[in-house]
């Protein structure tokens, strides 16, 4: 039967298998509006079908992150988490847009009773065609995305409310009329998880079948906060630290805040790029006094991205949406050494750029290229080329180590947990077995070789084959007295591939009679 869902066979680990995460298997965790049989809070749900994810999810932020990495290509564990905050709406504002005069209706919104707001919204909508509420005629045409797209024209009718599809808002008008040309302005913001209802959402994984092959990556969707990144990882206490102690090594790609939008669908101050930038880097700079977020890569920065899912009112929306969004669609069809950034690989296939209205929009698209700064900070950022058209570029996809680690990047951090869950796995082998000793209890010489060998052909063939890492060394230690101490020490270097991140290039005219 033809379902859409991905069918996962989990293989016992026997001898000499090696079961290496799929970098195009990712964890995705957020909330959605489920509907009536949909998916239990923390049912883990797997597919590379958007189709799957909206009938078990239904319509919001979890479905519609997921689905564009499912579009690129990965393979979807997908984790509903309940909501603690429902989504808010603020306004909305009738205005004069280009009608004669404003319209006397009143507009109040209701939300949804248990979700709130499903999403993220900038809703705009036009009075095409103006009149008394109640009577009409009344035409009017929808956009989600703050006018970038709109649906049809939608007949008011004798109703004096207008339900937007899969939104969870409705619209009610009080006595008055709507005059043609007006227009209706506001926004939404969507619901979001409690802390601890991640690390239940990190522990149902724990406890399935899928973490015994593991993931990619793993993407939360929703704005963290300080708080949020310091219990993700705070040393050992974090909750991804927890589970590298547990063998499981992951990293995960989140997000922090946009800033405030424009005025006129938020009704408050449009808040500067500087003063955003200034607030979300000195968050993350207390962050990171005293905790290693080694496992982090906080993305910083919103951007345009086309929904997957068409609204029978507005079209098909290009939303506002974190650039963690866009890094997770990229990282499922990379290999895990691959820098997200790659140039090569083309801009960010997610982000769509307007270059005419953008710009005036009143939104905040960051370009590290022309106000550097959140790459300092440790965020995942993006920014233009010179030469390769309007898209965008990751920068870094930086991870919030402290200073002076290894793991400065996300594909350093990956592929050091791909060697993790080799060696760890050949290891096992070796647990309970019997071994030659020499007459002082230290290992024998040939079983030594032996271990060192079969540790180096699964990192050969699954890393150093793959051209993951530059080479690697195997060291079994001789010295310790096994038959008292029951423990064999081995040291294990991987050598890591090295990223050109800077190019200096000296350019100059040939000179008469200089040698060619």
């Amino acid at each position: 039967m033809i379902t859409g869902d991905v069918n996962i066979q989990i293989i016992d680990n026997g001898a000499a298998s090696i079961i290496v995460p799929g970098a195009s298997t990712q964890l995705v965790m957020g909330v959605s509006k489920v509907p009536s049989g949909g998916a239990s809070p923390f049912q883990i749900v797997a597919t590379q079908n958007p189709n799957t994810l909206l009938s078990y999810f239904g319509p919001g932020p979890l479905t519609e992150a997921a689905a564009l990495s499912a579009l690129a290509g990965g393979t979807i564990l997908a984790i509903n988490l309940p909501v603690t905050t429902k989504g808010t709406a603020t306004g909305p504002v009738l205005t004069q847009g280009s009608g004669a005069s404003t319209g006397s209706t009143v507009i109040t919104t209701t939300l949804d009773g248990t979700q709130g707001a499903y999403d993220d919204y900038y809703v705009l909508i036009n009075v095409t065609l103006g009149g008394p509420i109640g009577t009409g005629p009344i035409q009017l045409q929808v956009s989600l995305d703050a006018g970038r797209n709109f649906g049809p024209t939608i007949n008011l009718g004798t109703s004096s409310s207008l339900l937007i599809p899969n939104t969870g808002i409705t619209l009610n008008f009080s006595a008055g009329s709507l005059v043609t040309g007006n227009q209706i302005r506001f926004s939404s913001v969507a619901p979001i998880w409690q802390i601890s209802d991640v690390q239940n959402g990190l522990n149902a994984y724990k406890s399935s079948p899928y973490s015994l092959a593991g993931v990619g990556t793993m993407h939360l969707v929703g704005v963290c906060t300080g708080a949020n990144i310091q219990a993700l990882n705070n040393n050992s206490t974090g909750f991804l630290d927890v589970f590298a102690t547990n063998y499981l090594f992951d990293r995960m790609i989140c997000t922090v805040r946009d800033a405030a939008g424009p005025m006129a669908f938020t009704g408050s101050s449009t808040e500067s790029e500087a003063t955003w930038m200034s607030s979300i880097g000195t968050a993350a700079s207390s962050v990171s006094t005293g905790v290693d977020s080694a496992r982090l890569c906080v993305n910083a920065g919103y951007y345009n991205q086309p929904s997957a899912y068409p609204n029978q009112m507005a079209g098909t929306p290009s939303y506002r949406r974190p650039l963690a969004w866009a890094t997770a669609a990229r990282e499922v069809i990379i290999p895990p050494q691959r820098h997200a950034g790659r140039v090569k690989d083309g801009a960010l296939s997610t982000i769509v750029v307007n270059p005419v209205t953008d710009p005036t929009d009143g939104f905040i698209y960051h370009d590290e290229r022309l106000n550097p700064g959140l790459d300092g900070f440790k965020f995942s950022s993006a920014r233009t080329r010179i030469g390769k058209g309007a898209g965008f570029y990751i920068v870094n996809p930086n991870l919030m180590s402290t200073p002076g680690s290894s793991f400065t990047i996300l594909p350093l951090g990956l592929v050091m947990d791909v060697a993790c869950d080799i060696v760890h796995q050949v290891g096992q082998d070796e647990i309970n077995d019997d071994l030659r000793t020499n007459q002082n209890g230290t290992i024998f010489e040939n079983d030594a070789r032996a271990l060192e060998e079969a540790l180096g052909a699964a990192l050969n063939s699954d890393m150093l084959g793959v051209n993951m890492i530059t080479g690697y060394t195997v060291v079994v230690d001789r010295t310790t007295n096994i038959q008292v101490t029951g423990t064999i020490n081995i040291a294990v270097t991987i050598q890591s591939r090295a990223y050109v991140l800077t190019e200096n290039v000296t350019l100059s005219y040939l000179q008469p009679g200089q040698a060619q």
